[in-house]
């Protein structure tokens, strides 16, 4: 786990690499592009920062850390099935690096994320 990336380099990635405003996956619309966004920027959130369920949620315009877990665990099941996006997800973690300074190692990783 990265001590260098913070939740707002991560949202600002994530929301730029969806093309959306911070202030929209902040928002509560639940559209399917801003909720994708949303988890993702959650799985990465846990998986880069040590940031907790609560305060990831809180950063998100208030969400419950329920939320937040669904979100991290949909993030993981799509990571083991589709190839495709954990490619996208390799991509936007080597934005975030780029960012940050942070070298990341296979970005796609779930077994890597930190767990509830």
């Amino acid at each position: 786990m990265t001590t260098h990336a913070t939740l707002e380099v991560i949202l600002k990635q994530a929301s730029a690499y969806y093309h959306e405003t911070i202030s929209r996956l902040q928002g509560k619309r639940r559209l399917k592009n801003l909720v994708q966004a949303r988890q993702v920027f959650s799985y990465l959130a846990r998986k880069h920062t040590k940031a907790s369920f609560q305060t990831i949620g809180h950063y998100l315009g208030g969400r419950d850390h329920t939320t937040i877990m669904h979100g991290v665990r949909q993030v993981e099941k799509q990571l083991k099935k589709s190839a495709e996006f954990r490619a996208q997800m390799d991509e936007l973690e080597n934005k975030v690096a780029m960012h940050t300074g942070d070298i990341f190692s296979g970005g796609g990783d779930a077994e890597n994320a930190r767990t509830a």
